[in-house]
């Protein structure tokens, strides 16, 4: 009876792999049907503004996604196009499979090298706009054939209903059933426990920052600075003032250091050569 909440705590990478063996530990502990509403708690960080295209106006592009507490997957689909030659056509699958994203394509296969195959495509993204509206994803076309399988990383809705749309796919795939929607709260007191899922360590999360230079992972674990040192809700100048907190622990003194949002998606972020020889 009444709502399931999930509570977000900053982790990077909580994966839809990690996101499908938290539903299925849910229901081998017998819960089965959930009839009020699932319930984001994502007050670990307070509110970014989505401005996913104010960097470089491609608000679509998975390295411009905006940091969130509940932060899932990436916020991100992966199209993979499979050529079909019998049917001279290229299948189009997704992942994660979502209640709230519609997926057509008419893809046909073409001859010639594979070079920029994505300018022969012909690609329309709709995110649906408010809470719980459908998100659309069209193809058409031409793939050629001699790319093979190729995927299509796109940041497609908000946080809220990207989350609610892979959670009724994945829940009612387990044979679970939601009756209510998505809304956003916190944690009511009171509330009882029924499952705890941890990050990566954090050494593994920054391997991964750097290995790929993964901009929403670096945006999560700056905020996520402030919430854990100044038990406050991370904040991007709050963490600043960590970040400032400890140079001035080592004896370090940054004066010009400007931390913006923690990665590479700024103008105005910046630090000294001589600084950074000193922080070295």
């Amino acid at each position: 009876e009444g709502d399931l909440v999930l509570r977000g705590a900053g982790d990077p990478k909580f994966t839809v792999e990690n996101f499908w063996l938290m539903l299925r530990s849910l229901r081998s502990r017998g819960l089965r049907e959930i009839r009020g509403d699932l319930v984001l708690d994502r007050s670990y960080f307070e509110a970014v503004a989505p401005d996913e295209g104010r960097f470089d106006n491609e608000p679509m592009r998975p390295y411009n996604v905006v940091p969130d507490a509940l932060l899932v997957n990436f916020k991100a689909y992966r199209f993979t196009f499979v050529p079909d030659p019998e049917r001279g056509l290229a299948r189009v699958t997704v992942e994660p499979r979502s209640a709230l994203l519609e997926l057509t394509a008419a893809v046909r296969l073409a001859e010639g090298p594979c070079s920029d195959w994505r300018a022969r495509l012909k690609a329309e993204f709709n995110d649906g706009g408010g809470m719980g509206d459908t998100a659309r994803a069209g193809f058409s076309g031409l793939y050629p054939s001699s790319c093979g399988e190729k995927t299509w990383n796109v940041a497609l809705q908000s946080h809220p209903n990207f989350v609610l749309g892979v959670f009724r796919q994945l829940w009612e795939e387990l044979g679970g059933t939601l009756r209510g929607g998505v809304k956003d709260g916190v944690l009511p007191p009171g509330a009882r426990l029924l499952y705890t899922n941890e990050s990566p360590a954090l050494s593994e999360i920054v391997r991964d920052i750097n290995k790929y230079s993964n901009n929403v992972m670096a945006r999560q674990l700056f905020l996520t600075l402030a919430a854990e040192v100044l038990r406050s809700p991370g904040r991007a100048d709050r963490a600043a003032q960590v970040v400032q907190g400890w140079l001035t622990q080592k004896g370090l003194s940054v004066p010009e250091l400007v931390m913006e949002n923690g990665s590479g998606l700024s103008r105005t972020e910046r630090i000294s050569a001589g600084s950074l020889g000193r922080l070295l």
